[in-house]
């Protein structure tokens, strides 16, 4: 008896450490074939400049702690800073992006991702740990086997698991702190309350989104207890007075202890100091005049906004009330959402069920499905398993059916180990009570697994065999659903193999094309700004295109009729790069590429001081197209830059009809630019 258990233990072990192997092996692969995705350089940046400054003003749209932890190692390394002295330029997410752009390619670029992919990696390590134990902990060890083989090979953790953002470190502390907060209304201690109030501070630090852990820990306490004192209790028993006493004392009072802990950790990660800047230096904005303009001009209207954000400066950081509001302003204004080979002017309250569809393998969407089967034993047998992992996945989904700012599944990353758990939990219950489940539950796991394994290294991209798999996700979704700017080592290998150096590309992203030897002149976007290879555009243009499908969904370029790459829809591709870039060779028409590039490079001769040269490119901009706001919008932009004022204020006029002609919705952010800046115009000096 003692040997099988011995044995057991021994395999389970093994099994354990063999997938945790697997899954080091598979972030490692992917993130070296990844170049610089596109916040990874502003991130980066904002982290070293905490270490190095202090100074929160830089990238407040997250919470510090995640960014501290991917750059822990440059601490050591003592890169060239580039930027200005601390604290001394203004802030901004422009300014953000073009200072870590300018971080990231004066090191060693490739040693400073690789070193804080590494870092990253260890939030989605330590995830896999967790689910492994709460798995086993709730359902037994076959149950947490299958949880953490599910979680090995779910390709929207793959695809984020290993690049410095906040999506997975909030994923992992959620899960940690509810399953914290499990153990402790189980068996109150005081360890337990710490470590809850530690990964809430921690998921707190690491994201926005990690606030929902208060009202869903707040459901969770006082649904568990109603259930354990309706299961427990005999029928007829009890005063109400002394059943809400008791949930005062057992439940609200060490949840307001781990609450306020968590808040305390909060501000540790900010020096407890309120001022986002340190001292002596102050935001470009204040949070008051950031918000009034987001309502005024912006036209963003959420009574968080207005009401609860400049109620809580006493409570938080101005640098976390400062992101706060920039999520809020995202999410209820929105921005352009492709879904389905659609695009709508802001989101849709079915985007994430629809994305969580396409991007979940068939696998694990019918083991999902067993749940429905096996609900009433899980009722039955496991009331507060049931309760612990599926309220979490419900009040984070639910909020993300609110949200309007729908630009990839990685936003609702947090459901997953919850889901990956309570499906495990159920296949085995089911696979317990007879041998064809277990059949059945092994063939899904194998699908799963196969599916994950086939779809390798285009695990960002990733939909499963009903929508056609990588290659065809951008048919359905895009933004970093299929691109997040890191294809160019694809990019690089495909035209070197074809000895192909007379290219255009559209990226998606801010990465130095230099660095990654893509010799391609840079079609209008983001890019313009961090790369010498922009160039104006021709009409016709004639060669090799490389085209970013997150470009080619026009989710970035206003309605859909004003695409630059629309007619590109109906052109077949000569190669398809991982579902993240489309190649097109010929000659192709494209007369509002030229437009916006002579309105791109306008904005470039501007911020290099030349604003004779970009006036001419701007006014040949608006000639080109005339009916394109932004093309108005750049030529106020230099107008009012040469102190052309009345001029200026009739282009900005122009380009805000021309807005309002149409679906405002699509024009969100330039349409704001353009109402807050008239607004500076004729405001009295």
């Amino acid at each position: 008896m003692r040997s099988r258990i011995v044995s057991k233990r021994y395999f389970e072990v093994v099994s354990v450490a063999f997938l945790l192997l697997v899954l080091v092996a598979e972030l490692g692969f992917f993130a070296r074939r990844q170049s610089q995705t596109i916040d990874e350089a502003d991130h980066i940046f904002a982290g070293y400049r905490y270490w190095q400054c202090g100074d929160f003003g830089v990238n407040p749209e997250h919470p510090p702690f995640a960014k501290l932890v991917d750059t822990l190692p440059l601490v050591f390394d003592r890169p060239k800073n580039p930027g200005a002295p601390c604290a001394s330029y203004k802030t901004g997410q422009s300014a953000d992006f073009l200072h870590g752009h300018d971080f990231l390619y004066s090191n060693d670029a490739g040693k400073i991702l690789a070193e804080t992919r590494f870092f990253a990696a260890s939030f989605t390590l330590l995830l896999a740990v967790f689910v492994f134990v709460a798995a086993r902990k709730m359902f037994g060890g076959g149950a947490a086997l299958l949880a953490l083989v599910l979680l090995v090979f779910e390709p929207t953790i793959l695809a984020h698991g290993a690049i410095v953002t906040t999506d997975l470190p909030v994923t992992c502390w959620a899960f940690v702190a509810v399953y914290a907060f499990y153990r402790y209304t189980q068996q109150p201690t005081l360890t337990q309350m710490i470590i809850c109030a530690l990964a809430t501070g921690l998921a707190l630090a690491a994201k926005h989104s990690g606030i929902l852990l208060l009202p869903t820990l707040a459901i969770l306490a006082m649904a568990d207890f109603w259930t354990r004192r309706r299961t427990h209790a005999p029928a007829g028993s009890g005063d109400p007075r002394s059943e809400w006493k008791e949930l005062l004392i057992s439940r609200a009072v060490p949840l307001a202890v781990i609450v306020a802990l968590a808040i305390t950790i909060l501000w540790g990660f900010y020096l407890f100091r309120y001022s986002a800047r340190p001292p002596g230096h102050e935001m470009s904005d204040s949070i008051s005049a950031y918000i009034q303009d987001a309502i005024q001009n912006g036209g963003v209207h959420s009574v968080l906004l207005s009401k609860v954000i400049p109620r809580l400066t006493s409570l938080l950081p101005e640098s976390y009330l400062y992101g706060m509001a920039n999520v809020t302003i995202a999410s209820a204004g929105g921005r352009q959402t492709f879904l389905l080979g659609h695009l709508y002017p802001t989101g849709q309250w079915f985007y994430f069920p629809v994305a969580f569809v396409i991007k979940s393998t068939l696998g694990f969407l019918l083991l999902l499905l067993l749940v429905v089967v096996a609900g009433p034993y899980l009722w039955h047998e496991k009331k507060r398993e049931t309760l612990f992992l599926t309220v979490p996945a419900a009040v984070f989904f639910s909020v993300s059916l609110t949200s309007r700012l729908n630009i990839g599944i990685r936003h609702i990353l947090p459901i997953f180990p919850f889901l990956i758990v309570f499906a495990a939990g159920a296949a085995w219950r089911l696979a317990g009570r007879k041998r064809a489940w277990m059949y059945v539950v092994v063939a899904l796991a194998a699908l799963h697994c196969v599916s994950s394994l086939k779809a390798f290294p285009n695990y960002l991209s990733y939909s499963n065999e009903i929508w056609g798999g990588p290659q065809e996700t951008y048919r359905y979704l895009s933004a970093s659903n299929v691109d997040t700017g890191g294809g160019h080592i694809d990019e690089r290998n495909y035209l070197a193999r074809n000895r192909i150096t007379d290219c255009w590309i559209a990226s998606f992203g801010t990465a130095d094309l230099d660095y990654y030897d893509v010799p391609c002149k840079s079609f209008p976007g983001a890019s313009a700004f961090t790369s010498n290879r922009f160039a104006i555009v021709p009409s016709p243009v004639e060669g090799t295109l490389l085209i970013s499908t997150s470009q080619l969904s026009g989710m970035i370029w206003g309605p859909p009729e004003l695409n630059p790459y629309g007619p590109l829809w109906h052109v077949k591709p000569v190669a398809n790069l991982g579902g993240h870039t489309l190649i097109f060779q010929g000659r192709f028409d494209l007369p509002p590429l030229s437009a916006a590039s002579h309105s791109t490079e306008a904005q470039v001769l501007a911020s290099q001081g030349r604003l004779d040269e970009a006036l001419a490119e701007a006014r040949t901009a608006v000639e080109m197209a005339p009916q394109r706001m932004q093309c108005h919008l750049t030529l106020a932009q230099v107008l009012a830059k040469r102190k052309q004022l009345p001029q200026a204020r009739a282009e900005y006029r122009e380009a805000i009809r021309l807005a309002e002609l149409g679906e405002p919705g699509y024009y969100r952010i330039p349409l704001w630019t353009a109402r807050s800046e008239l607004s500076a115009l004729e405001s009295p000096r």
